[in-house]
Formats: structure tokens, C-alpha cells, sequence
């Protein structure tokens, strides 16, 4: 009996420990877009405004017209993002989608600031993040 209460410790113990090695990491990396490679992008958004720190950030600086890569997660079933979308650019004005998502409820697509902006505070935005190339390491 007690050789198998420690074989279960042992094995929990192998796995507990292999469970923190296999574990998967993401980086962003825009190299390409600005000509370095940055690792460091945030998956974060301290300030709860929607919009992640790397795109506030990103947008301090630029101008109402100035335009950027974003991916948007939406508070509607994925059937309807594509009738979401419609609805949002009636209300921010025309902007170019690149994709709507089936599996998850969003969509990405190039909007100026003044439309992340206006987007990030209505109801149906969960989240909006820069559309940037994702690496796991």
C-alpha cells in the first residue's frame, strides 16, 4: 500500500512539473510592419478601456485619421458578426474588414483611431487588440 501511495506522489510530482515545461508561451512580433522585431507587444489591458495597452500606446501619438491592423472581439453569437460588422459601420463609418470569424465573435480589419476609439466604448466590444503576427516559443 505504501509503495503505491508513493508511486501516485511520484507521478502526480512528473506530471505537476511536466504540466510547467509544455506549457505554450505567445509572442507578438511585427517585424515586417516596422522593420524590427518586438517580442514584447501586450496581451494586456491595465486600463479596462477595451483596448490593449500595445495599441493605446500605438495611437497616443497618431492623428483621428491615422490607421491600423486590429482584430475585435464582439458580445454577439459568431452567426453574427458579419451582420454586427454591417451595423458598426453605420455607426463609425465605412472601414475595410479582412475577415469575419467563425469560431470566435470577431473580426479584423483597418480603422482609424477615431473608430477603435468610438468602437471601444460601445456595449458590443469585448476587446480590440493590434493585428499583429503571433509566435509561440
Amino acid at each position: 500500500m505504501i509503495r503505491r501511495v508513493v508511486f501516485i506522489f511520484l507521478l502526480f510530482t512528473i506530471l505537476l512539473n511536466f504540466s510547467s515545461f509544455a506549457s505554450i508561451d505567445y509572442a507578438y512580433s511585427t517585424e515586417g510592419k516596422n522593420g524590427k522585431n518586438d517580442n514584447a507587444r501586450s496581451s494586456e489591458d491595465s486600463d479596462k478601456n477595451k483596448i490593449f495597452d500595445d495599441l493605446d500606446e500605438e495611437l497616443e501619438t497618431k492623428t483621428d485619421e491615422y490607421e491600423t491592423d486590429i482584430i475585435a472581439l464582439l458580445k454577439v453569437p459568431a452567426e453574427q458578426v458579419e451582420d454586427e460588422v454591417k451595423e458598426l459601420k453605420e455607426i463609425l463609418g465605412e472601414f475595410e474588414v479582412d475577415d469575419t470569424y467563425s469560431i470566435i465573435s470577431g473580426f479584423s480589419g483597418k480603422l482609424s483611431k477615431e473608430q477603435i476609439l468610438a468602437m471601444a466604448a460601445l456595449d458590443v466590444t469585448v476587446q480590440v487588440e493590434p493585428d499583429a503576427e503571433v509566435q509561440a516559443f
